[in-house]
């Protein structure tokens, strides 16, 4: 409220925002006694200045809302909560507890209609490992299905600079989206605190609202505790020309991945940017083949059911 007074703001639930963490009951036991209620209501409460008031009904429904900051634009906040497999209220109910994939095609559908590009924010990346297979392929699903609607898929959680390529669950040579997962400014997994900016078309009548670009600004901790400094973020790098994109299309990220899986220095400028590294890191000298297909393979699955992706890159590996 302090910073960005007349800027719309678009919040997503995060794993931690609940007690215990990763802890969200779903609806068959709220009768019980465990119902997540206090928590989507003080979201509600203090969201109040962002969240339009016909959305506030599915947030403190389940912690979901869409909201539309400019004209042509809307705007969904998932709460990815609801895939996670930590999240062990699931093992009672893991089929859409609180109808959000429903209600996720539904706005879709309306977006569809109208003619309006899509943003989806999520604070867990679908391809991530801990959500679960079924809901992460339901929601690959979706995507695919409107993938000339959806334009970005906004993530964090992993506290790294990572993105994944979300493939058609149907044709896994078909890329249809981009999930980029922003760096974190928590110190967290050891790396130096990071935020990102990104370029949107979204300019005139004919606006697209396609990333055509992302800037990743990054403070170096190491000077910034020395004595008499404070810390001093700088533009660490632009995505188009540190990788040599022509644009930020689902099969541009591909091709960035399929370039990495045979070319090491392209690899090791990407586990620079992943951990926020300054300069050549050890890690990435032991960064044996099981390593960089570990790491590769991560950045090609959009949807944790589907391997295909990842065993094809790991094929093109030399």
């Amino acid at each position: 409220r302090a910073a960005f007074p007349h800027t719309p703001v678009v919040m997503a639930v995060g794993n931690h925002e609940i007690v215990p963490i990763n802890s969200f009951p779903v609806p068959s036991v709220y009768s019980l006694g465990y119902n997540p209620s206090w928590l989507y209501e003080s979201l509600a409460q203090q969201w109040a200045d962002w969240v339009p008031e016909d959305s506030v009904a599915s947030l403190r429904r389940g912690g979901y809302y869409v909201t539309n900051p400019r004209a042509g634009l809307r705007v969904i906040s998932i709460n990815g909560n609801y895939c996670n497999s930590m999240n062990w209220w699931l093992l009672l109910s893991h089929q859409d507890p609180t109808s959000q994939l429903q209600w996720l095609k539904e706005q879709l559908t309306k977006a569809e209609a109208a003619g309006e590009a899509v943003h989806i924010l999520t604070h867990i990346p679908p391809g991530n490992a801990d959500c679960e297979q079924n809901w992460s392929r339901q929601f690959a699903s979706l995507v695919t299905r409107f993938a000339s609607t959806v334009r970005g898929i906004f993530s964090g959680h992993q506290h790294l600079d990572q993105w994944q390529v979300m493939y058609d669950p149907r044709n896994s040579s078909r890329a249809v989206s981009v999930v980029y997962i922003a760096p974190s400014a928590t110190t967290f997994r050891e790396h130096s605190p990071s935020f990102r900016l990104f370029d949107v078309d979204g300019a005139g009548t004919d606006a697209t609202w396609s990333v055509v670009d992302h800037h990743t600004y990054t403070t170096n901790l190491t000077i910034a505790n020395m004595p008499g400094n404070t810390p001093e973020y700088k533009k660490r790098y632009s995505a188009r020309e540190a990788f040599g994109m022509s644009d930020l299309s689902p099969d541009s990220w591909a091709q960035v991945v399929d370039g990495m899986a045979v070319n090491k220095t392209m690899f090791n400028q990407h586990m620079r940017f992943k951990h926020n590294y300054w300069a050549e890191p050890t890690e990435i000298e032991s960064c044996d083949r099981e390593c960089k297909e570990r790491s590769l393979c991560f950045l090609v699955t959009g949807d944790s059911s589907n391997k295909k992706p990842c065993e094809a890159v790991k094929s093109n590996i030399v």
